[in-house]
């Protein structure tokens, strides 16, 4: 009998079956080629058939990642790129543009095109634009140090000599830098508040200036030292064109019965606008979430909330992690699976989608 049983499990599964499969998800792969989307591992493609779950960037993936600056505010005067010069001899003004030139990484190539991200870029030229050129600038203000951008601070500071003192230019989050401001009263805070709200009311993405002069160079460069007491001279709001095939996909993925899910390191108000909403008649407000508030709640909390919400707000750009920790290793990936559902979330999904031109090389080594 355990012959017999030996030879009938053994004959139920045909000799070519392996051969068989590898065939048909080749095909599919094939297919996939077409539609310009490399597969590396041929098991993905049935793995990528079974989402039910598509968990996506904002920036570059929704978007176009192509920043341009469409508004400023300093002082008491709101402006465009367009009308900055009839406001260029205005003290904050002069600063706020000083500090968009100089608070960046971006550098010019040999054939005339600039290099760095897209964001600083788009402040470099519009301060370039305006007469304030990053190298000239850089001759009366050398560079000292640097405390590059994390995702945890969400800003950057350079330091720069200023005759016999030094003074230090940061830029980054809006509502992070107003934390740090000093004499700022609560009336003149829920001013920089309003003003920075409605430009992300409007869709933009809104970057906060800050600057701090020091006598002499503290013993250590550090975001301790250097990153508190500012003085805030200004704010930008950028717009990043979505996507005109954004909209269609999204409206596919619903159709087809796949849930949409945007995870981004944006504003809550800047997320609202996005591509991801399109299709939608007024989406309940369960739908947006900062993760600041996600992070309170406990494991049972979060879980009745997961289900209804559709876009993550102010996540870092290790969205993965971050997502472990703010649902015990369950919104995103153990919670779903025990449903059998599968969601795309780099490496602790079920199977993860990644542009091969640009992202970030982790996206790039996990993609299908």
């Amino acid at each position: 009998m355990l012959l017999t049983a030996i030879s009938l499990a053994v004959a139920a599964i045909p000799e070519a079956l392996p051969a068989v499969i590898t065939i048909a998800l080749s095909l599919g792969a094939r297919r996939m080629v077409r539609q310009k989307a490399l597969v590396r591992k041929l098991p993905a493609v049935e793995t990528l058939g079974s989402v039910n779950f598509i968990c996506t960037d904002k920036t570059g993936t929704l978007t176009l990642n192509k920043m341009a600056v469409q508004e400023m505010y300093s002082g008491n005067t709101r402006f465009t790129p367009a009308d900055t010069g009839a406001h260029r001899e205005e003290e904050q003004v002069r600063l706020l543009l000083k500090v968009m030139a100089l608070c960046n990484d971006v550098s010019g190539s040999h054939d005339g095109k600039s290099i760095g991200d897209p964001t600083e870029i788009a402040l470099w030229r519009a301060a370039a634009e305006q007469g304030w050129s990053k190298n000239d600038l850089e001759r009366i203000h050398p560079r000292v140090a640097e405390i590059p951008f994390d995702s945890k601070r969400k800003r950057m500071t350079t330091v720069h000599r200023e005759g016999d003192e030094y003074i230090a230019f940061t830029k980054g989050a809006f509502d992070g830098l107003l934390d740090l401001a000093a004499g700022l009263s609560p009336q003149e805070k829920a001013r920089w508040t309003k003003l920075g709200d409605h430009m992300a009311e409007n869709g933009l993405r809104v970057l906060g200036f800050a600057i701090r002069r020091f006598p002499t160079l503290p013993a250590e460069i550090t975001p301790e030292t250097m990153e508190s007491g500012f003085t805030v001279v200004g704010i930008a709001g950028l717009m990043d064109p979505p996507r005109e095939e954004a909209r269609q996909a999204v409206h596919e993925c619903k159709t087809a019965g796949i849930r949409p899910v945007m995870i981004t390191g944006d504003h809550l108000l800047t997320a609202k606008t996005s591509p991801e909403n399109w299709g939608s008649s007024n989406p309940p407000p369960t739908w947006w979430s900062p993760a600041a508030e996600l992070a309170a709640l406990t494991a049972g909390e979060f879980e009745q909330k997961v289900e209804h919400i559709r876009v993550y707000a102010r996540v870092s750009p290790n969205k993965t992690q971050h997502c472990k920790s703010l649902a015990g290793q369950r919104v995103f990936c153990g919670h779903d699976r025990r449903r059998g559902e599968r969601r795309p979330v780099l490496k602790r999904a079920d199977i993860g989608v990644a542009m091969g031109i640009t992202g970030t090389d982790v996206r790039k080594k996990r993609q299908i």
